[in-house]
């Protein structure tokens, strides 16, 4: 019965430590570049969003 903290206690630690992990791995990734065809879409999203203001 004692050991059923405990079991919580560490994987909580675990998950924790893990989410920190991957957090930190990711924020390091450069975004791509966007392709012709995206930034195109981008350029007509933003003057949509723009004439609608």
């Amino acid at each position: 019965m004692a050991a059923r903290p405990l079991l919580l206690t560490g994987g909580g630690l675990a998950l924790w430590l893990q989410i920190r992990r991957r957090s930190r791995s990711g924020a390091d990734l450069p975004a791509p570049p966007l392709t012709p065809d995206e930034e195109a879409r981008l350029a007509a999203l933003m003057s949509d969003e723009a004439k609608s203001s």
